[in-house]
């Protein structure tokens, strides 16, 4: 069974709210991130996946992702106006 693609890989005008959203909940701290991880725990009932992905995510070094430029959403696209 294949999986649907995932919000990442949306274009960048259906991704940018949602980028939004996610930096808003990143905000609000670690209790409200559980409690939206919980939620979705219930009603997916995908509880032990979502704890997989957790220590998946622990595995992962704060300053060699912040180095690497992935603890952050990729820049807007820029549009060229005009010719050559």
């Amino acid at each position: 069974m294949m999986s649907a693609p995932g919000i990442l890989s949306y274009s960048y005008r259906q991704r940018a709210p949602i980028e939004r959203l996610v930096a808003h909940l990143h905000r609000l701290g670690p209790r409200a991130l559980a409690e939206f991880l919980d939620a979705l725990s219930v009603a997916h009932g995908i509880g032990p996946a979502i704890v997989r992905q957790l220590e998946q995510y622990h595995r992962l070094d704060r300053l060699t992702l912040a180095a690497l430029r992935g603890d952050r959403f990729a820049p807007a696209p820029t549009r060229r106006v005009g010719g050559a």
